[in-house]
């Protein structure tokens, strides 16, 4: 019988050690730059401040040039070389001395005469959770959370009485679009050579920004 025990556990602590390297793994910064069921993409989050931004994905490398926008970056996305524009803001909801952050991704590139549609390649990377939209050339997916689903409707009259009666507060958390173009291509200012086309993506997460801050007050 003790036998049998001492077994049991050898094989217990055997699978202690194989089975950790067989789950999901850590996302990580290397290789082209994913994009998340939330809309953002790679380690990005909504939120983050632009200090934040810059160590949270290596891949992410801001343009320090003063002539260049802020936040502005060439990256690999989708399996093209893109650029990319990080877009940051402070919300007045959480004080005087708040913070820019992460609310807006846009990402864009030309297409080569003859490549395929994307929208149904990146609307692939959205769960189920997601409302879809998709028809060629547009394809639009959004929380089905609102910040009503957050935070208690009680709470909201109390800390952003306008955004209740504006209708606000049901609204996704989140949103993303992706828009290829048909006709010739000048893809956000990058002159088209090759292609013939432009494709760009957005994803807005201000809701979901607001609902983090609402929660913490």
């Amino acid at each position: 019988m003790r036998r049998c025990i001492v077994t049991l556990l050898v094989f217990a602590l055997t699978l202690t050690l194989v089975l950790p390297g067989c789950g999901p793994k850590t996302p990580t910064d290397e290789g082209p730059i994913p994009i998340n069921p939330d809309g953002t993409i790679g380690l990005l989050r909504w939120g983050m401040t632009c200090e934040e931004a810059e160590k949270a994905d290596r891949r992410i490398v801001f343009n320090k040039d003063p002539n260049v926008p802020a936040g502005v970056c060439n990256v690999e996305f989708l399996g093209h070389q893109a650029g990319l524009a990080l877009h940051f803001r402070s919300f007045p909801e959480e004080g005087d001395d708040a913070p820019e952050r992460l609310w807006l991704i846009k990402v864009f590139f030309n297409l080569e005469r003859g490549e395929p549609d994307y929208i149904p390649i990146v609307g692939a990377y959205f769960t189920e959770t997601a409302e879809d939209g998709q028809s060629y050339g547009y394809g639009g997916w959004a929380s089905t959370e609102t910040l009503e689903d957050r935070i208690s409707r009680e709470k909201l009259e109390k800390l952003w009485p306008e955004g209740v009666e504006n209708g606000q507060t049901a609204q996704p958390l989140w949103q993303a679009g992706a828009i290829s173009t048909r006709g010739p291509a000048d893809a956000g200012g990058i002159p088209a050579r090759t292609g013939d086309r432009e494709f760009s993506y957005n994803a807005v997460g201000n809701y979901q920004v607001l609902a983090e801050i609402f929660k913490g007050r």
